[in-house]
């Protein structure tokens, strides 16, 4: 390979200085070559990342000061905002430290999770710059618009060869393809297209260069199968995930779902005294545009809300029995939530908390025995400790505005537990459980005993951190949700 390098090398300056092969540029590119598929694929590039970072491998979970063993990971991603939200798997960036983020003209730039969800295998990331960056058309993964043996393509990383692009056909539809024990990709689509270690997070494309899903698994010892979670899948994690993380920082009332009508997003219902109703936004509205974003699936209402905060106004338009409407919606603190043994969550605004009346013992709505108990240990894998509460007020006073109920330090992760596979680590911060404040010991009790009391109807819950402390000198500003499966 040496030689055949140093021959190329030696040929090159033969015909540079020689003038042997003096190159002219065409005049005219045969549309037989520039098509408009190259066209649009071209186009789609522009909102391909490539992602690395050092993935850090621990033997001892709890123990906070030990270093790990490093290992360079690669993967891609896709912009779907202009602002740098990107979405990828999962896989990609999990045990990642200081994510690089490569864009289509070269520049780096830092990575920062803003939201993930292990057994979606969908995460979003957030990197900035001054411009706007190119977003990739979004396309559909509908029965009618995907069609078995059509072209398909792929943008990626392979192995680090960035922005290679590979083509294949769709080889087959709805392939339930179990991966481990956790992670299962429902209703795969089926490629013949050429993925390898690195291609993961990025996107799978048809002739128009619009994104029909994410590539995401490879069949171990076979050639040219590979499976990719529709783009439909995507777009409704990823909205949610948009969702719990704005929801964390304003409050607005409305629940939208998409509608019959392709392109439509429907209020579903609005919260009563919410500041949706304040602004007169009614169920059935048909919402337009918001925040210079225009509506045409729920994914781009929960961009709208992106970056807003409390007070701020966002203006919708909507439709109403035919009529074009316009409202101010005034965004309000985000509510919190306060667990209590054997009742109702009590709902409380951020910035005036309800206090919640405990049941007193022996009463029938109290909490059962287990609860005494119950520890997370036991049910989360972790273990932790309250921060005194004028310690947080004086090392961390720009979370008092979101959360002055104040959060918990994990000081141990139980390996395979709950709590470890939906990434938890020990030093991370955690404000919230299945939207419920998490500040206390007895906090994290009730909010146990209330999902073991409503087993039956919830399997996973948000569990909301951060992770204060640095990598390589660098705070990390990893403010993030992460989705826990739990053990029932």
């Amino acid at each position: 390979m040496t030689h055949f390098l140093a021959f190329l090398c030696c040929f090159y300056c033969f015909c540079h200085f020689s003038g042997f092969a003096q190159s002219t540029k065409p005049s005219n590119i045969s549309s037989a070559r520039r098509t408009p598929t190259q066209i649009a694929l071209e186009e789609a590039r522009k909102a391909v990342v490539n992602l690395e970072g050092d993935r850090i491998e621990k033997i001892d979970m709890n123990n906070p000061n030990e270093i790990g063993k490093a290992f360079n990971g690669m993967g891609t991603g896709v912009l779907i905002d202009p602002r740098g939200y990107i979405v990828t798997n999962h896989h990609v960036i999990d045990g990642i430290r200081n994510i690089k983020v490569t864009t289509s003209d070269g520049k780096e730039h830092k990575g920062i999770p803003i939201a993930r969800d292990p057994v979606a295998d969908i995460a979003i990331i957030k990197i900035n710059d001054k411009e706007p960056f190119s977003t990739i058309k979004i396309g559909s993964s509908a029965d009618e618009d995907l069609f078995w043996a059509e072209d398909a393509y792929a943008i990626g990383n392979p192995y680090g060869y960035s922005f290679s692009a590979s083509k294949g056909v769709i080889s087959g539809l709805k392939r339930d393809v179990p991966v481990n024990e956790k992670l299962t990709y429902a209703l795969a689509i089926q490629t013949s297209v050429p993925i390898n270690p690195g291609n993961s997070g990025g996107p799978l494309l048809n002739n128009d260069g619009e994104m029909i899903g994410i590539n995401a698994a490879i069949r171990q010892g076979s050639q040219c199968i590979a499976f990719a979670i529709p783009v439909d899948q995507v777009v409704e994690v990823a909205s949610r995930l948009i969702q719990q993380h704005t929801a964390s920082q304003t409050y607005h009332g409305i629940r939208v779902k998409p509608s019959t009508n392709s392109g439509e997003v429907i209020v579903e219902s609005v919260e009563p005294e919410s500041p949706a109703e304040l602004a007169g936004i009614q169920p059935n509205d048909v919402l337009l545009a918001g925040n210079q974003i225009e509506f045409h699936r729920p994914l781009d209402f929960s961009r709208s809300l992106l970056e807003l905060k409390n007070n701020e106004t966002l203006m919708l338009s909507f439709l109403r029995d035919g009529e074009e409407l316009e409202t101010n919606l005034q965004l309000a603190a985000p509510k919190r939530r306060t667990a209590s043994y054997g009742s109702q969550a009590v709902a409380s605004n951020a910035n005036n908390r309800t206090s919640t009346t405990r049941q007193q013992p022996g009463v029938a709505s109290a909490a059962p025995k287990v609860g005494s108990s119950v520890t997370a240990w036991d049910y989360l894998g972790i273990k932790f400790t309250s921060i005194p509460n004028e310690v947080y007020k004086r090392q961390y006073p720009k979370y008092l505005e979101y959360y002055p109920e104040g959060a918990i330090r994990v000081t141990e992760v139980l390996r395979n537990s709950p709590m470890h596979l939906c990434g938890i680590e020990v030093g991370d911060m955690i404000f919230g459980i299945n939207g419920f404040v998490s500040s206390t010991e007895e906090d994290v009790r009730s909010i146990i005993v209330e999902l073991l009391e409503n087993r039956s109807k919830i399997k996973s819950v948000e569990v909301l951190i951060n992770r204060p402390y640095p990598y390589d000198d660098e705070p990390a500003d990893g403010h993030f949700s992460t989705i826990m499966e739990l053990p029932w």
